[in-house]
């Protein structure tokens, strides 16, 4: 489960092989799960597996303030050497009324993203230092016009080419274009590109908390509560709107602690996914 450095690019990541790109689910199988240790802010709301298998990145709020923490991993993918908390940061500047439950960071973890639950404006934070969260440089502010349940702020995730950040409220998936690659500044402001998800709900006969994409963007994960989990094959890469083929996993059987999944992760040759969950604080390892 080693890093592989040839599947990695300043631009993204990308499939060498036709198989590197799949990232079928059909015959999941557990492998390993580590329930991270819970800092002194308490129970994450959200979650984020780093692209190259060497961070997560947690979201918090403890006394009215809220907080990431950073865990790192000792080996890349290799959830048995996830630490415990190594870093933490406050968010002080950010307009944030309730509390983080979507955040991602960009491929090369030079940016991070969140946004806040129950408010228009979405934001931004550069890494002085890559990954290293106690780094984090000055905040960019988006705002997109939202109402009600599209409000509830989700999860979110990023292309693995790197050109396209996924935001995903209750309701609906918005799409933002990178004008370039891993750089959240040139993400430019507005809701992007709104897809509803209530079909996917449908589908899946759970909420939607969130996405994820395989290597190629021709498959999309869906995700959320009660560990039900989704896929698609999208005939246009990373556009929702074109998915077809719906296989539904229920994942109760094989893991053993309800919660709701944040973030669904691939590793760097696809044969391995990671589900990554908040009210257990637990990372699982499946071999695909």
């Amino acid at each position: 489960m080693g890093f592989n450095k040839k599947f990695f690019t300043t631009a993204g990541i990308v499939a060498s092989s036709p198989s590197g790109s799949s990232g079928d689910i059909t015959n999941m199988s557990l492998s390993a799960t580590k329930t991270i240790t819970a800092g002194s802010q308490g129970n994450p709301r959200g979650i984020f597996m780093s692209v190259d298998g060497t961070r997560i990145f947690t979201s918090h709020k403890s006394s009215g303030q809220n907080w990431f923490n950073q865990y790192n991993f000792g080996t890349a993918f290799d959830v048995s050497t996830i630490t415990t908390v190594q870093k933490t940061f406050q968010e002080t500047q950010a307009s944030i009324p309730d509390y983080l439950t979507g955040l991602c960071t960009s491929n090369d973890n030079s940016w991070i993203s969140f946004d806040p639950y129950s408010t228009n404006n979405y934001y931004r934070r550069p890494f002085g230092t890559a990954g290293d969260l106690s780094t984090l440089g000055t905040l960019g502010t988006g705002s997109c016009s939202r109402g009600g349940g599209d409000r509830v702020s989700a999860s979110q995730c990023v292309s693995h080419d790197g050109t396209k950040l996924f935001i995903t409220s209750t309701y609906n998936i918005r799409r933002y274009t990178l004008n370039t690659p891993n750089d959240f500044s040139s993400q430019g402001t507005g809701c992007g590109t709104t897809y509803s998800s209530g079909g996917i709900v449908t589908d899946m006969g759970a909420s939607c908390r969130g996405i994820g994409f395989n290597l190629n963007g021709t498959r999309m994960y869906v995700f959320g509560d009660n560990r039900i989990m989704g896929q698609y094959d999208l005939s246009t890469a990373y556009d929702p709107s074109t998915r077809s083929n719906f296989l539904k996993k229920d994942l109760s059987s094989v893991i053993s602690t309800n919660g709701t999944m944040r973030c669904v992760q691939l590793n760097l040759d696809a044969s391995h996914l990671y589900v990554c969950m908040t009210e257990s604080k637990q990372i699982h390892d499946f071999t695909l």
